[in-house]
């Protein structure tokens, strides 16, 4: 789980992002061996830390939230280098997508939250 990559990951940014998840883990994990050691904080592993944690909630959950949907959505439009090509081409078929790929992260929540959100009630309330 930790450190698995999620499956749509490109085979060549499979083992950076798993690497980046488990560096701070192995920190926290046997930090008394080292108590000089330190652990930088790496803005840049933001990002996979988060996808990481919602593709392993739906994992244990079994469920699908807007949120972890969206934020997938926003990583694969504005990161899609990471993500295997059948992926991206499913997303880039998306007629928004030129026009979402140009909003900023605060746009593109507020744009596609709200519809994930209604999509996902409707599915569950069995529309």
């Amino acid at each position: 789980m930790l450190g698995d990559p999620m499956p749509s990951f490109r085979p060549g940014f499979k083992k950076l992002v798993a690497d980046t998840i488990v560096k701070s883990s192995n920190f926290f994990k046997h930090g008394a061996k080292d108590p000089h050691a330190t652990d930088y904080f790496a803005p840049e592993s933001n990002q996979p830390v988060i996808l990481d944690a919602c593709r392993a909630y739906t994992a244990e959950a079994q469920e699908e939230r807007p949120l972890m949907t969206t934020f997938t959505l926003y990583l694969a439009f504005h990161e899609p280098r990471v993500f295997e090509q059948e992926f991206i081409d499913l997303v880039q078929r998306q007629p928004l997508f030129s026009t979402a790929k140009q909003f900023s992260k605060r746009k593109f929540f507020a744009e596609f939250l709200p519809d994930i959100s209604a999509i996902y009630a409707k599915i569950h309330r069995g529309g």
